[in-house]
């Protein structure tokens, strides 16, 4: 697997999580879910699904 491909999947994984996390247990983990809290870490996984390096230029 290359660099982008496992930085992708952790990135699904991590959106996975949120969301069993959101539905399973919400008063447990309400910090991650919930609020502010739970936007920034979306946008964390979403960030890192979407990642694509940059191309270098020598």
């Amino acid at each position: 697997m290359t660099k982008k491909r496992i930085i992708n999947f952790i990135g699904v994984a991590f959106l996975v999580f949120l969301g069993l996390v959101k539905i399973y247990y919400p008063e447990r983990f309400s910090l991650i879910v919930d609020d502010l809290g739970g936007f920034i870490c979306m946008m964390i996984g979403v960030l890192l699904m979407l990642y694509t390096p940059k191309e270098k230029n020598y």
